[in-house]
């Protein structure tokens, strides 16, 4: 069965970098495994952006224009009802095993193995975010609040980031119970993880066990300030060779760790560094390519 990675790139030049540098890093991890990696889905307005990787990669573009996306993002706008619409189109047009990442995401090895877990009986999601009946973060509590009168039974379910998600062809009918619940629950609960927890919730209601997908891909998510050091990492590499050679100088998995500890620290402490001007800050790290 063919295994496709599906990406979604459009709007502003930080997606576009995002996406770009998850193509090297796939291209740069299988090239050094000495295997093919999986055929590439990707959904664009600038499809001309990604010529520079067609000749490493076997690229099925869909060149999508803006105003599709706004009418995929439906009556309320929500920003990501797009990827639930476009999921459905591609599992019309394409018959294999899927598996969709944010272009904030990276390969960490290759994914044959987190393509395997792919069955009748298992999906993927990125990872597991913990218990929504049971106690959490703040995050966690609002749902929790929520779920109590609208949906009682999610409060036995996990939450799920959907940063990937990934299926086999026979699960692909449940996409329209995902963007149903999505309607469905969005105008009274507008929250930017309403689409998370509607594939979390609907892959869980079948009985469905979800994979993490964590081992196999790096979600830099909450490492916004990566986009600072992408955008001077193709200013200073303009080739494909340099690209892929110096990819891994700059993994995101260096920076993190550092990000997440100042993260920790109590919030007035952080107004103490802030103020003395020994607050996180990216700068430091674009010595990575230097």
């Amino acid at each position: 069965m063919t295994k496709y990675l599906f990406f979604i790139a459009y709007g502003k030049a930080d997606i576009f970098r995002e996406c770009k540098y998850a193509l090297l890093r796939l291209i740069a991890v299988y090239e050094a495994a000495g295997k093919t990696p999986p055929e590439i889905i990707l959904y664009t307005d600038r499809p001309e952006e990604f010529s520079f990787v067609q000749d490493r990669l076997t690229l099925h573009t869909r060149k999508t224009g803006m105003d599709q996306i706004q009418i995929w993002r439906g009556k309320y706008d929500f920003v990501f009802r797009p990827k639930i619409e476009m999921l459905r189109e591609v599992t019309r047009t394409f018959e294999g095993k899927l598996l969709y990442v944010d272009c904030d995401t990276y390969c960490l090895q290759t994914l044959d193995g987190l393509f395997d877990t792919l069955s009748d009986k298992a999906v993927v999601m990125h990872n597991c975010e913990g218990s929504i009946g049971e106690a959490g973060n703040i995050h966690l509590k609002k749902w929790r609040s929520f779920l109590k009168k609208q949906l009682p039974d999610a409060l036995e379910m996990d939450m799920w980031n959907a940063g990937t998600i990934g299926f086999s062809p026979m699960h692909a009918p449940l996409l329209k119970e995902v963007l149903g619940l999505t309607d469905g629950l969005y105008p009274r609960f507008p929250r930017h993880t309403v689409e998370q927890f509607a594939f979390g919730y609907t892959f869980q209601w079948h009985g469905l066990r979800i994979h993490a997908a964590a081992p196999y891909l790096f979600h830099y998510w909450n490492l916004k300030e990566f986009r600072v050091v992408l955008e001077r990492f193709f200013e200073k590499y303009t080739t494909p060779d340099e690209m892929l050679s110096n990819s891994a100088r700059i993994l995101p998995e260096i920076i993190h760790p550092d990000k997440m500890a100042y993260e920790r620290i109590s919030s007035f402490r952080r107004r103490i560094m802030k103020l003395r001007g020994r607050d996180w800050k990216i700068a430091p790290y674009l010595s990575l390519m230097d």
